[in-house]
């Protein structure tokens, strides 16, 4: 798909310091007279006053600071065009550095969190075959059953799909799964060289989900069970369709 690159920046105070200083100084000089002088009946008095003073005063203040900016690069985009993100970008408080979280959107193998999973919405549904009686097969006769797929995937996409054979009973008690299915002999359609219990995925090439006009259909397969040696009767059998991408890579990581 299209790869966007976008870039953020951010300015932050890395390092400051500062200090003030005042000092003030004051002084004053005074200086006063008093005399009397008396004549006849008459008397005169007088009171003389002188004051200077001086006051001086210095202030001081410095400070400084150091601030940084930082920009960040960076490329969002995915290989496959189909797949749709709706990403949440903000920055962390500290560092500076974007946070990324996936909020919406649609992903496909793998499914990303909080985004619609192009490869659900599969279905599958095992039936008698018609005209086959498995309740009573006869003798050198396989079981025969039509496994039912339905592909109802969000934008009704044809997908590539697996299907694997296991089962939910164990045998007599025992702490052995699979029952007493282990030596059957499995085919779909015809090909017997892939499905056996707990085996490898047999992959299912563009499973569709809509005809060439638009409307729903389902895939129909042909499942051949040969009886084994172990019983006369089986049950626990399990079929799983699972994404044959996931199921590659959940197997790369063991």
């Amino acid at each position: 798909g299209h790869n966007l690159e976008f870039s953020s920046s951010i300015e932050s105070n890395i390092d400051s310091y500062g200090y003030s200083w005042s000092m003030e100084a004051e002084g004053s000089v005074s200086a006063s007279t008093d005399f009397n002088m008396a004549y006849g009946v008459w008397e005169l008095e007088a009171e003389l006053a002188d004051t200077y003073g001086k006051s001086i005063g210095q202030e001081k203040v410095l400070a400084w600071a150091k601030y940084g900016e930082m920009e960040v690069t960076y490329t969002l985009g995915d290989d496959d065009p189909y797949d749709k993100f709706v990403i949440q970008v903000s920055n962390d408080k500290r560092f500076g550095t974007p946070l990324f979280r996936t909020i919406g959107g649609s992903s496909k193998c793998p499914g990303e969190p909080n985004t619609m999973w192009r490869e659900s919405g599969l279905g599958i549904e095992a039936k008698h075959a018609a005209g086959s009686d498995n309740y009573f097969v006869l003798p050198g006769k396989p079981a025969l059953f039509d496994v039912i797929i339905t592909n109802d995937s969000p934008y009704r996409e044809g997908h590539i799909y697996g299907l694997l054979l296991t089962s939910t009973e164990t045998n007599g008690g025992s702490s052995f799964s699979g029952g007493n299915m282990l030596d059957l002999k499995f085919s779909i359609n015809g090909d017997n060289t892939k499905l056996r219990p707990f085996g490898d995925l047999l992959p299912l090439h563009d499973v569709p989900s809509t005809d060439d006009t638009g409307n729903s259909i389902n895939t129909k397969l042909t499942l051949s069970v040969e009886k084994g040696n172990l019983s006369n009767e089986y049950a626990g059998i399990f079929l799983k369709l699972v994404s044959e991408c996931e199921w590659q890579m959940s197997r790369d990581l063991l």
